[in-house]
């Protein structure tokens, strides 16, 4: 487009390779006219970017003209502006689309760029476009939401940099509330959103110098696109489609969960959403208002039980947490751990400390801010702690273990604890190879026929039955087998007889045992046929693995039988789960379907169960297509159930007479 050239309502400017358009369209129900940039050739002509968001025309009389200085002016039929690009003393002007989705204007002689809509982001981020904050300058290139799907005009969100001690993203809602942060920038991602990391797919940039932060991201795919929007409610989503199809498929969105919501747990809180309720106090500080805490308001935070000694506080290790809140925090030279724990330890005021990928050492003053747990990714944060605060193994400023050494009364009684020990450790072998010969005799097919009957045996009391019967107490050992081992379900002395058109209920007084119990009943009293469906889940799981769903040690985290599968699940490799001592000879696609169909039933949220009559089906169908699980509920083992797992396995409640 050059000054000789105007563009008026019903004709468009197309960029090169055709993917982008610039011209004016209505949004909705409006009869309001805007000039702005869309995704070309899709029948929903997605908008990217608004020029005259905030001065629509109310006409189809707009015209974009190009004046010969070098100004870029949007007016109506009467010569009013409605905008521009304010620009001038251009020689020889030039505006062009290009495919990135980017409306430059440049100098035609001197090819130098006079102005970019890549410099004015309205709700939508594309591959090339900057989130950008300058001190100096006072640039702040941010999103900001549309008033709604019809009216493109400011709304109340942001998503904006923050140059605290390392580059953040905040949203914002209004200049006042705080709703989501990202985490500091690690060199790699943002710490509190594991999922955004460079891959083969997307590429993610970050370039920071003391007083400015500059954000991108880039698509490495050529045969994808994807764009971040701001949507109207508040919620950052992350949208991709291959260049072949209409349709926007959701990459990932934040806010997703109660621990993205700001401080949700206040400050010196940290939010787990594998624990109900999803609120802790840091190690060494309860709760600021007890009371509060009971009703689940969560918001007044928590305080040191024990006041700190600058010359024998040490440290404690919380892994794989999103970073608190880095307003408080300073960034150092030092970049080695030990170098970094010395630092805070000599700091009195100093609170806490980490190493960040890319920023090296940090440390924070005062109170920690919206810190949360992640089952996977997350950075290590040291907490300064009171000595008495540690218990038998506190951390010195370096990170490093240090044992309290336990003076023993005598040698002689070290000596017997440590025959006994013995006499333990044997006779745990003898058992061992006693969990292996019995497994070995369960081999596959007996183990789904096992499998088969119990899903049979609950479909019955479901639906079969002349009364419907929620069972409650599903686990392995209320599972008989006769002599031709098939299963039958037994001990109904908490069972519930429900109306034929009853849904669900609600009990103050919750038996069971826990390991078993699904999220919604354990939690809140409520109980259903989907209850004994994710019971079911979790004894399918057992029965394939050899193992009970208790807390299985590994080094990433300490996770149960449930979170084992699911990790295994999404990393493809849930074959691993099948116990050994079923050998080498079963059919892997049946496995797969049995560990899918388990999955499936123990998933978080009671709605996304399949009822028995669904499993019966997709169990007894070679080629059923079954949905993609969803995280199982209680996939993470909390102190809670540590506690009862290192005993009998049982939840001590108050157990309902019949």
């Amino acid at each position: 487009m050059t000054p000789t050239k105007s563009i008026i309502d019903g004709q468009t400017l197309t960029s090169f390779g055709g993917t982008f358009e610039l011209g004016f369209f209505s949004l909705g129900d409006s009869k309001n006219r805007y000039l702005g940039i869309h995704y070309n050739g899709t029948s929903d002509k997605t908008v990217a970017w608004v020029a005259n968001r905030i001065s629509p025309l109310n006409d189809s009389t707009g015209v974009l003209n190009l004046t010969g200085d070098g100004n870029l002016v949007l007016l109506n039929g009467t010569g009013h502006i409605f905008w521009s690009t304010e620009t001038s003393n251009a020689i020889n002007p030039v505006v062009q689309l290009l495919d990135s989705g980017n409306l430059v204007l440049i100098e035609g002689t001197s090819k130098n760029l006079l102005w970019q809509s890549f410099d004015h982001p309205s709700n939508t981020l594309l591959p090339g476009m900057k989130l950008e904050r300058d001190l100096r300058t006072n640039i702040d290139r941010q999103l900001t939401s549309w008033k709604s799907s019809s009216d493109p005009s400011l709304g109340e969100y942001s998503y904006k940099m923050h140059i605290n001690a390392v580059p953040e993203l905040f949203l914002w809602r209004g200049s006042a509330q705080i709703l989501y942060r990202t985490g500091p920038w690690t060199g790699r991602g943002f710490n509190g959103i594991p999922e955004t990391k460079t891959n083969n797919m997307f590429g993610f940039n970050l370039t920071s110098i003391e007083y400015e932060a500059t954000y991108t991201l880039e698509v490495l795919d050529n045969s994808v696109q994807s764009r971040v929007l701001l949507n109207e409610t508040g919620v950052v989503q992350r949208l991709v489609r291959s260049k072949s199809s209409l349709a926007w498929d959701l990459y990932w969105w934040f806010p997703n969960d109660p621990c993205d919501e700001y401080a949700n747990c206040g400050a010196n809180g940290v939010c787990n959403t594998s624990y109900s309720p999803s609120c802790d106090c840091l190690r060494g500080f309860n709760p600021k208002s007890p009371q509060n805490w009971k009703m689940r308001i969560n918001s007044d935070g928590c305080v040191r039980r024990t006041a700190l000694n600058c010359s024998s506080d040490g440290f404690s290790e919380l892994q794989q947490v999103k970073l608190p809140d880095t307003s408080n925090a300073t960034v150092h030279s030092s970049k080695n751990l030990e170098e970094c724990g010395d630092r805070c330890l000599k700091n009195c005021s100093c609170s806490a400390y980490a190493i960040i990928e890319g920023s090296g050492c940090v440390t924070w003053t005062g109170d920690l801010v919206d810190i949360r747990l992640f089952t996977e990714g997350g950075e290590n944060l040291y907490v300064r702690l009171a000595f008495s605060e540690l218990g038998p193994i506190i951390r010195d400023g370096y990170g490093k273990k240090k044992p309290v050494m336990v003076i023993t009364i005598s040698s002689l009684a070290g000596f017997l604890l440590f025959a006994c020990f013995i006499q333990l450790l044997r006779k745990k072998n003898r058992n061992k190879k006693q969990d292996r010969k019995r497994s070995a005799f369960l081999n596959w097919q007996k183990r789904l026929d096992i499998i088969l009957g119990i899903a049979r045996g609950l479909l019955y009391l479901h639906q079969d039955s002349r009364l419907k019967i929620i069972h409650r107490d599903l686990k392995a050992s209320n599972i008989l087998l006769d002599e031709d081992l098939n299963p039958k379900i037994s001990d109904f002395g908490t069972a519930r007889i429900f109306k034929v058109d009853q849904i669900e209920e609600n009990t103050k007084r919750v038996v069971g045992t826990f390991g078993y119990m699904s999220p919604e009943y354990a939690m809140d009293g409520i109980f259903s046929v989907k209850s004994d469906v994710f019971s079911f889940g979790v004894l399918v799981l057992e029965i394939l693995s050899g193992k009970k769903n208790r807390m299985i040690k590994q080094a990433e985290a300490h996770v149960n039988l449930l979170g084992h599968a699911w990790r295994l699940w999404t990393q493809g490799r849930c074959l691993e789960i099948l116990d050994e001592a079923v050998g080498c000879t079963y059919p892997e696609s049946k496995v797969l379907q049995c560990i899918q169909v388990a999955l499936l039933c123990v998933q978080e949220r009671s709605e996304d169960r399949p009822t028995m009559a669904e499993v019966v089906l997709m169990l007894g169908t070679e080629s059923a297509l079954l949905p993609q699980p969803l995280r199982p509920g209680f996939y993470i083992a909390t102190p809670l159930m540590e506690r009862y797992w290192s005993t009998s396995n049982k939840l001590t409640v108050t157990i309902e007479g019949r």
